[in-house]
């Protein structure tokens, strides 16, 4: 009886929201369903493990305590892939208790530690934040990613790990197709439950769509693809199952279409130095082997036909007039460093770039992001929120030198990882370290013309699980190597 009531009260309420959250709601209690009625910890973890890694592109979210803000956190959300890893840690607590598992825990200390850092820094730049409630805001999603970081990287098993790969392959590959159904089409799909939002229109001499996926932006998608390219092109370019190989070379071909579609041209940067990265890592050694001309005959088919159809979108993209986006983003740099300039140790406050950018700005070339206009005679100005289009100089500004040290250390920390993890690495773990780190690296390239991952909680979702992912297999190969384990401390329980 009392469980009645619970539930007629709990559906009523249900009720009352959008079509999204029913949805949500009633998936989730077909899968805690189908989660409890297994009852076998191991097939649960899978399960979870696949979820988690299909469901990071999906923004299936609630969100509480919002407050109008552009740039980071603007609200506490429980995500999909967030429940995910909730799940995860209620499974290994349970197999931990009931000494299925020890350590409770296992991490790479160098991630863990650089990770920790940044957030410290967090909270002293809460010492010239104006706005506090932000700094929280940031801080708890941190937490999150932190936990997401942590939680991947203790997938002890190869198993666990191949299939949290194979199901980011297929999660991009999902959103590959979704954007060039939406690029053909010029129209989005009514996949609004899952996050899709209506596409985007630009004028590049005549009207292009920009595809969105379901995370929501064209740039964002970008981000996105742009991050896992490397990881399914490494992947194609070292799998010996044909099956697993044929999904990767769907994934490569259907992220490279998605770019395309998303016409976000730092996207389309990135995609010559992943290819020439990820190429040159694996196979430099066997330049003038069988293997070698076979695989970059591969990468040139993958390449040529999409090339080839989306050249004239290309084309018109760099050399059309874009509206001065681009010409904007060197002055607004400028203003940027005027602003560390006046606090160059801890900065203006962690997330509160966007509310304090016209305030401190002293260069005055923030005022091209204000709107004029004469209403009964008087000149009345609208100032828009904005943040750098440069990821490094938001991070510096945000935090100060300090905290970009500390964020800058956590990307150089997984390269590091992946680096001396490679010489004892197997072939797929190789694939999968060089994927990771290329990916990082094509995320910097971008993020030198826009903002970067830090404004969506989707990609920054994936860029923690890669830091996981990277941290997992370095600590299988020490599992391997027991002498590499010498003064490395990265174990507690």
């Amino acid at each position: 009886m009392l469980l009645g009531v619970l539930a007629a009260g709990l559906a009523a309420m249900v009720t009352q929201l959008g079509m999204k959250f029913i949805v949500a709601f009633l998936g989730l209690l077909i899968g805690l369903s189908i989660l409890l009625s297994i009852r076998d910890s191991s097939k649960i973890e899978l399960l979870l493990v696949a979820g988690l890694a299909f469901a990071i592109p999906l923004n299936l979210d609630v969100h509480f305590l919002f407050r109008p803000h552009l740039g980071g956190a603007a609200s506490i959300g429980i995500s999909a892939s967030m429940l995910c890893v909730i799940g995860l840690y209620v499974v290994w607590i349970y197999r931990y208790k009931t000494r299925q598992l020890s350590p409770l825990v296992v991490f790479d200390s160098n991630l863990i530690w650089a990770s920790i850092l940044f957030m410290c820094v967090g909270i002293l730049s809460l010492w010239n934040a104006r706005h506090a409630d932000l700094v929280f805001l940031e801080e708890i999603r941190l937490v999150t990613f932190f936990l997401t970081m942590l939680v991947v990287m203790n997938f002890r098993s190869d198993k666990l790990l191949r299939v949290f790969v194979i199901f980011l392959a297929i999660a991009a590959f999902a959103q590959g197709s979704l954007a060039s159904l939406q690029f053909v089409g010029n129209t989005s799909l009514g996949l609004d439950i899952f996050g899709e939002v209506d596409v985007h229109e630009l004028n590049i001499g005549r009207t292009v769509t920009r595809a969105t996926g379901t995370i929501g932006h064209p740039n964002v998608l970008g981000y996105y693809l742009e991050i896992m390219f490397p990881l399914v092109l490494a992947l194609l370019l070292t799998e010996k199952q044909f099956f697993l190989r044929l999904l990767y070379l769907a994934a490569s071909a259907s992220v490279l279409a998605g770019l395309v579609c998303t016409v976000s041209r730092g996207a389309w940067i990135t995609v010559p130095f992943s290819c020439l990265i990820v190429f040159f890592v694996l196979h430099a050694k066997n330049i003038f082997r069988l293997n070698t001309a076979v695989a970059a005959a591969v990468l040139g088919l993958i390449m040529i036909v999409p090339m080839y159809l989306a050249f004239p979108t290309i084309q018109k993209r760099f050399t059309h007039d874009d509206g001065k986006s681009a010409s904007i983003r060197m002055p607004l740099n400028y203003a940027s460093f005027s602003i560390i300039q006046q606090y160059p140790v801890l900065g203006v406050g962690l997330n509160n770039f966007a509310e304090t950018f016209h305030d401190y700005d002293t260069t005055q070339y923030s005022r091209r992001l204000t709107a004029r206009r004469v209403v009964d005679g008087t000149l009345e100005e609208t100032r828009y929120k904005q943040v750098v289009h440069n990821l490094v100089m938001w991070v510096w500004t945000e935090v100060g030198t300090l905290g970009l040290i500390s964020f800058l250390w956590l990307f150089g920390a997984a390269v590091m990882v992946s680096i001396r993890s490679w010489r004892r690495a197997d072939d797929w773990s190789r694939a999968v370290l060089l994927g990771c780190s290329t990916g990082f690296v094509a995320h910097f390239i971008h993020g030198m013309v826009d903002p970067g991952f830090r404004v969506t909680i989707s990609v920054s979702m994936l860029l923690y699980s890669m830091f996981g992912l990277t941290g997992a297999i370095a600590l299988r190969v020490r599992q391997r190597n027991p002498e590499l384990q010498v003064s490395l401390k990265s174990r507690f329980s």
